[in-house]
């Protein structure tokens, strides 16, 4: 990952999307909704010589097994769920999508 000098990021959310839409059908498409989260993952901010930018080399992506529930706008949705049966650690998401909307509605069981 390289960035400019001017405002690196500290912190990145990267989502894992087996199906991602073609160019023409991306405008609605949000990762963070149709996709699988990774842990968040924090940039070493190395200057890289001769340039303007900060490369950061190798980042570890490593699958959110988490499971928060305290902020509904972060919660797996159905399809990333889905879709998260296809990785090894696809019955965690999808037990934490369970999870989640239990704690959103009891009933869901």
């Amino acid at each position: 990952l390289a960035q400019t000098l001017r405002a690196p990021a500290t912190k990145l959310r990267i989502y894992s999307c087996l199906d991602v839409p073609s160019i023409a059908e991306r405008g609605r498409f949000k990762p963070s909704k149709n996709c699988v989260p990774m842990e968040e993952v924090k940039p070493n901010l190395w200057e890289s010589s001769g340039t303007s930018s900060y490369e950061s080399g190798k980042l570890p992506l490593v699958t959110d097994t988490s499971c928060q529930i305290s902020d509904p706008d972060t919660f797996i949705t159905f399809e990333a769920a889905r879709e998260a049966q296809a990785w090894d650690q696809g019955d965690t998401i999808v037990a934490c999508y369970c999870l989640q909307q239990f704690s959103l509605d009891a009933s869901f069981v």
